[in-house]
């Protein structure tokens, strides 16, 4: 699996990716606005630097990189 071609953070992931994203931000009570997707979908790109992540790992990781307010 790899990075698709796209304008943005969001748009550049595959589809199971944005899946994700979209779950990870109803789980933690966050609405699901493009805005929301673009962020989590950065700081996917940013720990995808160094390699794929298995989903479990990627929420943890993920539960550090991102500020829930």
């Amino acid at each position: 699996m790899h990075l698709r071609e796209a304008a943005t953070p969001f748009d550049r992931m595959p589809w199971e990716l944005q899946g994700f994203i979209t779950d990870f931000l109803r789980f933690h009570g966050c609405e699901v606005t493009p805005i929301n997707q673009q962020v989590i979908a950065m700081a996917i790109e940013a720990r995808l630097q160094h390699g794929w992540i298995c989903h479990a790992y990627l929420a943890a990781l993920l539960e550090e990189d991102v500020v829930f307010e």
